[in-house]
């Protein structure tokens, strides 16, 4: 945006496109009530790539999605991917990441904040995951217009605008920009806005894996804290008077072959009630 168009294409430029798709997708996000959307810009303005994920932290995102056009010098050249933050995959993932860069000035060998970034991040499985989903997103409505749209995959690279999210973050590149058949197509509303209805639904999707996951681990959780309690019980009654007091059940437990099996249960059964504490709470 502003002084940076980013990559041209035919009558289109990417700057004025991902602003616009950008729009489209959060409409389509706020009609879910349940979901609150921040955008980086909402103008033809340039906000710096390093700046934006501070934006999203700071704004508390469960996830952020750079939305970007893709261009080559090969004007055949079409196809949808999208990366993760990661050192790059391969020699067309680094040139990715470098044009995508060049708007900071860094690039990934002269700049060690990025390799220390790369190195600390703790959402690579969480963004590969979400990355995953946008993908099969963007690619199964793209071919709803052009059965030929090539599915280039899922990439990791460097990316600036990705560095320092403190949560799952993806750039997703929707078109090429250079391509003058996918240019023409990107010029419509109607493709801007099936790109935006694909995203949506890739964020719908994730936030279902997610939810689904989160479910699994929380049943876990309980099942082990039943027969963790169980366990428990077993370690400290067998063979004690019901009349003992604690210090006596305390000693009648550590002289017993199951007094690990006890403490272990416990442990487990802290976990369960913490879990239950989250579940009750509506994670």
């Amino acid at each position: 945006g502003g002084h940076d168009p980013g990559a041209l294409g035919p009558k289109v430029s990417e700057a004025e496109l991902v602003l616009d798709v950008a729009l489209r997708l959060e409409r389509v996000l706020r009609k879910n009530p349940t979901f609150e959307v921040a955008l980086t810009r909402r103008t033809n303005a340039f906000v710096p790539l390093e700046r934006r994920t501070v934006i999203a932290n700071r704004f508390g995102a469960d996830l952020f999605l750079s939305i970007h056009a893709n261009a080559s010098r090969n004007t055949t050249a079409r196809g949808v991917e999208t990366y993760f933050l990661n050192f790059a995959s391969s020699a067309d993932a680094e040139a990715v990441a470098a044009r995508e860069n060049a708007a900071s000035g860094r690039s990934m060998r002269d700049s060690t904040d990025i390799v220390k970034a790369i190195t600390l991040n703790n959402k690579v499985d969480e963004s590969r995951e979400l990355a995953r989903v946008v993908q099969a997103a963007l690619v199964k409505g793209a071919r709803s217009d052009d059965q030929l749209i090539r599915d280039l995959g899922v990439k990791q690279a460097p990316f600036v605008v990705l560095v320092g999210a403190n949560m799952p973050s993806v750039l997703a590149e929707i078109s090429f920009i250079t391509n003058p058949t996918d240019a023409q197509r990107l010029r419509t509303a109607a493709s801007r806005q099936r790109i935006a209805e694909s995203l949506a639904e890739a964020v719908f999707g994730y936030q279902r894996v997610e939810r689904a996951l989160d479910e699994r681990w929380l049943l876990a959780d309980l099942l082990f804290a039943g027969a963790g309690f169980l366990l428990l019980r077993r370690a400290w009654r067998s063979g004690t008077p019901e009349s003992a007091d604690g210090a006596e059940l305390v000693e009648t437990a550590a002289r017993r072959p199951d007094w690990l099996f006890g403490l272990l249960a416990l442990t487990a059964w802290l976990a369960g009630m913490q879990a239950a504490s989250w579940l009750g709470a509506g994670v």
